[in-house]
């Protein structure tokens, strides 16, 4: 194996240093009168620096007018239903919660979502059970296999009591 002489590995350090050095784009001080680089300056008005909030998600799953147990319940990004390709490869896209309804038909979680978002999918599966469908071409192309319940929900509908109302099939 060739070694390098301690010449050539200087040469090869310094050519490493300069390049870095001149890839940092320029002084390390921020341009007059900018005011977050002034000591003690506020953040402008409408600055967040979260990227998500807590939420606490509170969901009733009824059959027939009942509290059901044991309904999968999945909050999920919203899914574009013209894009039927897409759909084969993520088929619930990012998932926020995913859990299972309680004796009382109930789903109680705090959950930490992100601000990015202004709407997110409800899921709900029950077998035997149908329910509301805000993109009927979703359970159509999914067919036997699309689950009993997809809906869209806001931030506003996450802040109370979610109910949702499946039917015997």
């Amino acid at each position: 194996m060739p070694r390098l002489n301690k010449t050539a590995a200087v040469a090869a350090c310094s050519l490493l240093l300069a390049l870095v050095s001149g890839c940092s784009g320029g002084g390390d001080e921020a341009p007059a009168g900018d005011p977050i680089a002034e000591e003690g300056a506020t953040p402008p008005d409408g600055f967040q620096f979260s990227t998500s909030s807590s939420v606490d998600f509170d969901l009733l799953v009824q059959l027939d007018g009942n509290p059901v147990s044991g309904a999968i319940v999945q909050l999920v990004d919203v899914l574009d239903p013209t894009n039927l390709d897409a759909l084969e490869e993520a088929s619930l896209g990012g998932t926020f919660y995913a859990g299972v309804s309680d004796a009382s038909g109930r789903v109680i979680a705090p959950l930490s979502l992100p601000l990015d978002r202004d709407d997110f999918d409800l899921v709900v599966d029950l077998p035997s059970a149908t329910g509301p469908y805000d993109e009927e071409t979703l359970r159509s192309h999914w067919g036997l296999f699309a689950p009993s319940s997809r809906t869209s929900v806001t931030w506003s509908d996450l802040s109370g009591l979610l109910v949702i109302e499946l039917t015997t099939l």
